[in-house]
């Protein structure tokens, strides 16, 4: 295959840790949308081995998205072992899976029920194969929009991914946009954490 269907888009988030003061990039892979769906196993195969040659460092904590059929395939992909390593890291703290609509859509564009309906058998999937809830909400167009606050503290999301450029233009900046930051809608809260275009077009 070539090349960009066996290397997951790379994400940055730029976090700071109040209690250390000390700034932490924080990984977030995902199939670039270019992914050839047809070859999914294989495609799958080699990034399950990516994941675990990362997690076998010892050195790195990441956070992964996967939509849905990629995660049924992972699922079936001829290596348990591979599965039984991603429930360890999750255990330990060494990764996170995030959540997301089950075909990976732009959300906003679809009417509420619908949105839900995404959310809610991508997270059946995760709580299946993974026993988790996921805290993070990614999407990969990175589309945001207020009006999703409510929906996804429904769907008990702690935070919600969004682009730098976005939170710079809320705020009036033009600097770089670290840490974390609260919004509120119609009653709902949801953290907003910021992603690095800059460093993850440099990746």
């Amino acid at each position: 295959f070539p090349l960009f269907y066996l290397l997951p888009t790379v994400y940055f988030l730029l976090f700071s840790i109040l209690y250390l003061m000390k700034p932490t990039l924080s990984f977030v892979l995902q199939l670039p949308p270019s992914t050839a769906y047809a070859k999914l196993e294989s495609v799958v195969e080699n990034l399950l081995k990516g994941v675990c040659m990362m997690l076998d460092s010892g050195k790195v904590k990441f956070s992964l998205f996967l939509d849905g059929p990629t995660l049924e395939v992972a699922t079936k992909v001829p290596r348990p072992l591979m599965l039984g390593k991603l429930r360890r890291a999750i255990e330990d703290g060494s990764l996170e899976l995030l959540g997301g609509g089950f075909y990976d859509p732009m959300l906003p564009l679809f009417p509420t029920e619908l949105q839900s309906m995404q959310l809610k058998k991508h997270g059946k999937l995760l709580w299946k194969y993974f026993g988790i809830e996921p805290s993070g909400y990614f999407n990969s167009s990175m589309v945001w929009e207020m009006e999703m606050t409510e929906l996804l503290e429904k769907h008990r999301f702690e935070y919600a991914l969004v682009q730098e450029a976005s939170l710079q233009d809320a705020l009036g900046r033009t600097t770089p946009v670290s840490g974390w930051y609260t919004v509120e809608d119609k009653g709902s809260l949801m953290r907003v954490v910021p992603v690095s275009q800059k460093l993850s077009d440099a990746i």
